[in-house]
């Protein structure tokens, strides 16, 4: 949810929907923490999984 509404395009509206909150606040709650993912300890153990996984592949 947190990384859909952090791409640049992303719409709240179609976001809202696809995660079917029913209420915006809701997603809102999410689009205001959206900026708290690079101090997510889940966040930084993606990234260094995908980063390993890119130089498995080289």
């Amino acid at each position: 949810m947190t990384h859909a509404l952090s791409k640049p395009d992303a719409r709240p509206d179609k976001v809202q929907r696809w995660a079917d909150h029913k209420d915006s606040r809701t997603t809102q709650r999410y689009n205001k923490r959206r900026d708290l993912l690079d101090d997510s300890p889940g966040y930084g153990i993606g990234a260094d999984l995908a980063g390993a996984l890119a130089h498995d592949t080289d």
